[in-house]
């Protein structure tokens, strides 16, 4: 494990751009039974500027921390997910795909509406309000959380890479951070030059292998 300290030392060394994200697409993950993941991958595109690839923010921070824990069994399987449904079935494999279908669409207008900044809601009749707000994320918000478990933030660092991060400065950082990725097969760095491009892909691509385990 790592200490709490070590965390904060980890955190005060590393620069934390406002996060904002951008759904990728939906994945019935191979265990078994499946969880359906929402997935927010580095959108690498060639002949685009850095700082508009979407979700450059998430493995910023990602590179950054795991260049400073050097515990060897550094390994973090799928960083950037959300499962929003554990041990899914479903009636046949029609079902799953007019399933897959509906999703592939929300997906696809939140897409449309670009990448949107995290932040918490700040007014306190409202819902999601934080019962007892973190450090300063209500007046600092986009910034990263520290979680005890899955449900139960504990601690909040605010961003200190701030905005506009057009300037030629600028993007030298954030590209020379995501000019390495780590490797979770080898638990080791890989360069990467302008050929690694991702190629974000809908549903027929992220779910047609999978139906002979459907249902």
């Amino acid at each position: 494990g790592v200490s709490r300290d070590r965390i904060r030392e980890v955190m005060s060394q590393i620069m934390i751009p406002h996060i904002a994200i951008t759904p990728s697409f939906v994945l019935r993950n191979p265990d078994s039974p499946p969880e359906l993941e929402l997935k927010f991958e580095l959108e690498r595109e060639a002949g685009r500027d850095v700082e508009t690839w979407p979700n450059w923010q998430l493995r910023f921070l990602h590179n950054q921390v795991f260049d400073r824990l050097t515990n060897p069994a550094r390994f973090c399987p799928g960083p950037h997910h959300m499962s929003f449904v554990r041990k899914a079935t479903f009636r046949s494999p029609k079902h799953m795909q007019q399933y897959f279908e509906k999703v592939d669409g929300v997906v696809r207008k939140w897409r449309e509406r670009g990448a949107t900044l995290i932040e918490p809601e700040t007014d306190p009749s409202k819902p999601g309000y934080p019962r007892e707000p973190l450090g300063s994320e209500l007046h600092s918000p986009h910034g990263v959380y520290l979680f005890k478990n899955r449900n139960e933030p504990i601690e909040y660092f605010e961003p200190n890479f701030h905005p506009p991060y057009d300037t030629p400065e600028k993007r030298k950082i954030i590209s020379d951070v995501l000019s390495k990725e780590w490797d979770e097969n080898n638990l080791t760095w890989r360069e990467l030059d302008e050929s690694d491009t991702s190629q974000i892909k809908g549903f027929q691509e992220t779910l047609m292998s999978l139906y002979d385990t459907c249902c």
